[in-house]
Protein backbone atom coordinates (compact mmCIF):
# COMPACT_ATOMS: atom_id res chain seq x y z
CA UNK A 1 0.00 0.00 0.00
CA UNK A 2 1.38 3.61 -0.77
CA UNK A 3 0.78 6.81 0.35
CA UNK A 4 2.05 9.74 -1.20
CA UNK A 5 1.26 13.36 0.11
CA UNK A 6 2.78 16.48 -0.18
CA UNK A 7 3.84 17.98 2.59
CA UNK A 8 5.26 21.53 4.01
CA UNK A 9 6.61 22.40 7.08
CA UNK A 10 6.07 26.22 8.31
CA UNK A 11 8.30 28.37 10.92
CA UNK A 12 11.87 27.23 10.02
CA UNK A 13 13.90 29.27 7.20
CA UNK A 14 14.18 26.78 4.22
CA UNK A 15 17.88 25.86 3.73
CA UNK A 16 19.38 24.97 0.34
CA UNK A 17 21.20 21.96 1.09
CA UNK A 18 21.68 19.16 -2.04
CA UNK A 19 21.88 15.38 -1.18
CA UNK A 20 22.40 12.66 -3.72
CA UNK A 21 20.63 9.48 -2.77
CA UNK A 22 21.14 10.13 0.83
CA UNK A 23 20.06 7.18 2.95
CA UNK A 24 18.38 8.61 6.63
CA UNK A 25 17.54 5.81 8.84
CA UNK A 26 17.26 4.80 12.39
CA UNK A 27 17.05 2.71 15.06
CA UNK A 28 13.61 3.52 16.86
CA UNK A 29 13.86 2.44 20.05
CA UNK A 30 16.78 4.29 21.39
CA UNK A 31 16.89 4.43 25.06
CA UNK A 32 17.56 8.37 24.58
CA UNK A 33 14.70 9.14 22.99
CA UNK A 34 11.22 9.56 23.60
CA UNK A 35 7.65 10.22 21.84
CA UNK A 36 7.09 12.87 23.94
CA UNK A 37 10.78 14.92 23.65
CA UNK A 38 9.79 18.39 21.97
CA UNK A 39 12.52 19.45 19.14
CA UNK A 40 12.76 22.64 16.98
CA UNK A 41 12.32 22.72 13.66
CA UNK A 42 15.28 25.03 12.78
CA UNK A 43 17.76 22.60 11.75
CA UNK A 44 15.56 21.45 8.79
CA UNK A 45 17.10 21.12 5.64
CA UNK A 46 14.02 21.50 3.73
CA UNK A 47 10.49 22.65 4.76
CA UNK A 48 8.77 21.14 1.67
CA UNK A 49 9.14 17.72 0.27
CA UNK A 50 6.89 14.75 -1.33
CA UNK A 51 6.45 12.18 1.33
CA UNK A 52 5.79 8.18 -0.28
CA UNK A 53 4.89 5.83 2.55
CA UNK A 54 4.76 2.15 2.04
CA UNK A 55 3.96 -0.39 4.75
CA UNK A 56 5.77 -4.02 4.31
CA UNK A 57 5.00 -7.32 6.00
CA UNK A 58 8.92 -7.74 6.76
CA UNK A 59 10.34 -4.34 7.32
CA UNK A 60 14.09 -5.93 7.85
CA UNK A 61 14.21 -7.43 4.87
CA UNK A 62 12.80 -4.57 3.10
CA UNK A 63 14.70 -1.98 4.26
CA UNK A 64 17.36 -3.13 3.59
CA UNK A 65 17.11 -4.17 -0.15
CA UNK A 66 16.19 -0.37 -0.12
CA UNK A 67 19.25 0.54 1.35
CA UNK A 68 21.03 -1.70 -0.81
CA UNK A 69 19.68 -0.38 -4.06
CA UNK A 70 21.04 3.00 -2.38
CA UNK A 71 24.63 2.05 -2.51
CA UNK A 72 24.58 1.64 0.91
CA UNK A 73 25.08 -2.14 3.45
CA UNK A 74 21.60 -2.27 5.12
CA UNK A 75 21.28 -2.81 8.15
CA UNK A 76 22.74 -4.85 10.92
CA UNK A 77 20.93 -3.94 13.72
CA UNK A 78 17.12 -4.57 14.59
CA UNK A 79 15.09 -1.46 12.75
CA UNK A 80 11.31 -0.40 13.13
CA UNK A 81 11.24 1.50 10.05
CA UNK A 82 13.48 3.65 7.70
CA UNK A 83 13.38 6.49 5.50
CA UNK A 84 15.36 8.07 2.33
CA UNK A 85 15.77 11.14 0.85
CA UNK A 86 16.42 12.15 -2.77
CA UNK A 87 17.19 15.41 -4.92
CA UNK A 88 14.42 14.58 -7.99
CA UNK A 89 15.04 16.85 -11.13
CA UNK A 90 11.54 17.23 -11.49
CA UNK A 91 9.69 16.96 -7.67
CA UNK A 92 12.30 18.46 -5.66
CA UNK A 93 12.72 16.60 -2.94
CA UNK A 94 11.28 13.28 -2.09
CA UNK A 95 11.40 11.10 0.74
CA UNK A 96 10.46 7.34 0.82
CA UNK A 97 8.85 5.80 4.27
CA UNK A 98 8.54 2.50 5.10
CA UNK A 99 7.43 1.18 8.26
CA UNK A 100 5.73 -2.12 9.10
CA UNK A 101 1.91 -2.59 8.17
CA UNK A 102 1.29 -1.93 11.77
CA UNK A 103 3.13 0.86 13.38
CA UNK A 104 3.09 3.78 16.09
CA UNK A 105 2.84 7.75 15.49
CA UNK A 106 5.94 7.32 17.09
CA UNK A 107 7.47 5.24 14.62
CA UNK A 108 5.95 7.40 11.65
CA UNK A 109 6.35 10.54 12.92
CA UNK A 110 10.11 9.43 13.49
CA UNK A 111 10.78 8.61 10.22
CA UNK A 112 9.03 11.99 8.97
CA UNK A 113 11.46 13.76 10.89
CA UNK A 114 14.01 12.41 9.01
CA UNK A 115 12.67 13.15 5.80
CA UNK A 116 12.97 17.08 6.49
CA UNK A 117 16.14 17.32 9.58
CA UNK A 118 18.10 14.44 8.11
CA UNK A 119 20.07 12.58 10.25
CA UNK A 120 19.36 14.01 13.74
CA UNK A 121 20.38 11.76 16.52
Amino acid sequence: MYNTILLTATGAIMKNVVFASLMLSSLIASAEESPYDKFSGESNFTNKTTVTWKQVVDIQKECNIESKKRGYNGYNYSIEGCSFWDKDAFQGNVCYILTPLKTSFWTLGHELRHCFQGNFH
